[in-house]
């Protein structure tokens, strides 16, 4: 019987490469590198897949783990459109199992330049195919490379790398729990290619598109608009990339985020790089090795939830002797990189980071006194939206002192010590940066004395 069909992408195109995967990467590249003599380069340190160029007789090819599944063994047909063709496949009673993805190249011939465009599918019966795309013919190979410039790294872009004692594949997987560690402004899905999900944070929108899913290996998620708010140009990010490279070595596995296209030179690029530094190497982190994060929780303002709720406010003060004035300030300012926004002859205001005051109040603090030491600790502000229930729920409890000080604001002694401010979250607090007169500092005192004598 002949077959005869209408050709479709794809058809008529060379096998241009085959894969050999199993449970045992590392033991099937020593098994072939000894049986045939190949030379495989391994992709990512710990990554245990190697690949190889072609024999001036034959094609390249990749081996490894598998990452799902007992493995397979497979060739990849050269087309010139891999979207376009899984498209076919899906039309013509077939599967698409991952891609288009965008890998790097690590065979000799590629001289570290470039990368490899590949998907995977399945045909009607279940075997695993792939494809590669056809736009650049290195030596004895039709292997698809391509340095499309909206990818190339220049090694300025941001990076960070954390490490945990997970497996490559559990890692992945905490990384595409995005709310889990990012934040809690997240909508969408972010679990296969393809796959489009969007992040806020107040004002500032981002809308990514998952453009690799390589299991436990690499993940790229592409942005495709976006509004960041706190810059002239709203559009900064867009068209960049959020790559994950993931390797394991033994027990440990290595995550490596690169942000492509952030980069010193772009106006956002000093605030962004803060917020990646937590988010990666806090939240990310703590999400690894404890299976949970720290993120953003602005998004979960919801209004059907009517309880009172609590938060840390950003203004402090703390009542300090006045011979550890010099200490203090050496100590903030030159090894924290505060900021002295008012000096005044009893007191310092001092902002840390973008948005944190502490007013060091100065006096003569008697040791003897049980609770001016303990008032020694920095006096913290909690937040509430609604301060007047609030209020009566922290006195009512039982468990704290109230303190009577000069301030229209509720102070109180919590179990251990510490000391509290309760605030409102809308509230103007100007008056503890140091706008107007500020907080009357003998009346302070002379309160806090009291206080020590009951």
């Amino acid at each position: 019987m002949r077959w005869h069909r209408k050709r479709v992408s794809g058809a008529g195109r060379p096998v241009a490469w085959m894969e050999v995967v199993g449970k045992d990467g590392e033991r099937l590249n020593c098994f072939f590198s000894d049986l045939f003599g190949w030379e495989t380069a391994e992709v990512a340190p710990g990554s245990h897949y190697g690949v190889m160029d072609a024999s001036p007789h034959g094609i390249g090819g990749g081996i490894g783990p598998s990452q799902q599944g007992p493995g397979h063994v497979t060739f990849f047909g050269e087309v010139e459109n891999l979207e376009a063709t899984l498209r076919d496949v899906e039309r013509l009673g077939g599967k698409r199992i991952a891609g288009p993805i965008n890998f790097p190249d690590k065979r000799p011939s590629a001289g570290g330049r470039g990368s490899v465009n590949f998907a995977y599918f399945a045909d009607p019966e279940g075997h695993v195919i792939g494809f590669v795309r056809a736009s650049f013919e290195s030596e004895g190979t039709h292997l698809s490379i391509e340095t499309p410039e909206e990818t190339i790294m220049t090694g300025q872009d941001y990076s960070a790398s954390i490490t945990a004692n997970i497996t490559a594949q559990e890692a992945a997987e905490r990384i595409n729990r995005v709310a889990d560690w990012w934040t809690a402004g997240f909508t969408g899905a972010s679990g296969k290619v393809g796959d489009a999900f969007t992040v806020r944070f107040d004002e500032t929108i981002v809308d990514f598109a998952v453009e690799e899913l390589f299991p436990a290996r690499r993940i790229v998620w592409r942005v495709t608009d976006c509004n960041l708010h706190f810059v002239e140009d709203r559009k900064e990010w867009k068209g960049t990339r959020v790559i994950f490279d993931i390797s394991a070595d033994g027990a440990a596995t290595t995550v490596t985020m690169t942000h492509a296209g952030l980069i010193p030179d772009v106006a956002c690029y000093e605030v962004c790089r803060k917020g990646w530094d937590f988010c990666i190497t806090e939240s990310l982190q703590k999400l690894l090795m404890e299976n949970q994060g720290l993120p953003d929780r602005g998004g979960r303002r919801q209004g059907a939830n009517t309880a009172a709720k609590a938060v840390f406010g950003n203004h402090s003060s703390v009542i300090v002797a006045r011979q550890d004035r010099d200490s203090i300030c050496r100590f903030y300012c030159d090894v924290l990189g505060a900021t002295i926004t008012k000096a005044q002859d009893e007191r310092d205001f001092v902002r840390l980071g973008e948005n944190f005051y502490i007013v060091f109040m100065y006096g003569d603090v008697p040791d003897a006194s049980e609770f001016v030491r303990t008032a020694r600790s920095v006096w913290l502000e909690i937040k509430s939206d609604k301060v007047e229930e609030m209020r009566p729920k922290i006195l009512d409890s039982g468990l704290v002192r109230k303190l009577e000080v000069p301030d229209p604001h509720l102070y109180f002694q919590a179990p251990g010590g510490q000391c509290w401010r309760l605030v409102g979250i809308d509230e103007d607090l100007s008056f503890y940066e140091g706008a107007e007169a500020g907080p009357d500092v003998a009346r302070i005192k002379e309160a806090l004395k009291k206080e020590a004598m009951k």
